[in-house]
């Protein structure tokens, strides 16, 4: 999913995204099945808050032996969202 498509995202409840303690095995699971490489992380408010990455999940659970089911995402994603101007 590109940066420039979340930017668009009018109503982020109505479209795909996950919470802070959803556990990565949950997110890991919902990039293979959609054929994406990373997903929306939201605030109980529905905010964009941070953002998980198929880099996220390799660099920091697999290589530091994390378990999928006990992390989440607050633990390991992306969360200073730097968004562009076309």
């Amino acid at each position: 999913m590109k940066i420039s498509t979340l930017r668009n995202i009018k109503n982020i409840k109505e479209n795909f995204s996950f919470k802070l303690e959803t556990p990565i095995s949950e997110i890991a699971l919902a990039l293979k099945d959609k054929k994406i490489g990373a997903v929306p992380i939201v605030d109980n408010n529905y905010k964009l808050i941070g953002i998980v990455s198929e880099r996220d999940i390799v660099s920091k659970l697999v290589v530091e032996a994390m378990d999928a089911d006990l992390t989440t995402a607050k633990d390991i994603m992306l969360s200073l969202i730097h968004i562009s101007e076309p």
